[in-house]
């Protein structure tokens, strides 16, 4: 984050850049496959493409 913040910071531009300090989410596969077991949304705790993935091949049902 600071590399590129620092990049930021030294370029001219007429877009006004605010950083914002957010906590990690500790995520684990488990919490995901008991998520998707429960019929709970793994929507932004994974891409896109693993959303997809796992709902396309109906993984992890009944997984908890």
């Amino acid at each position: 984050l600071e590399g590129g913040r620092r990049m930021h910071e030294q370029q001219e531009t007429r877009f006004k850049i605010e950083y914002m300090e957010v906590p990690a989410l500790a995520i684990s596969s488990t919490d995901i496959r008991a998520r998707v077991g429960d019929g709970r949304p793994i929507r932004y705790l994974t891409p896109e493409p693993v959303v997809a993935y796992v709902h396309k091949h109906a993984l992890y049902q009944g997984a908890s």
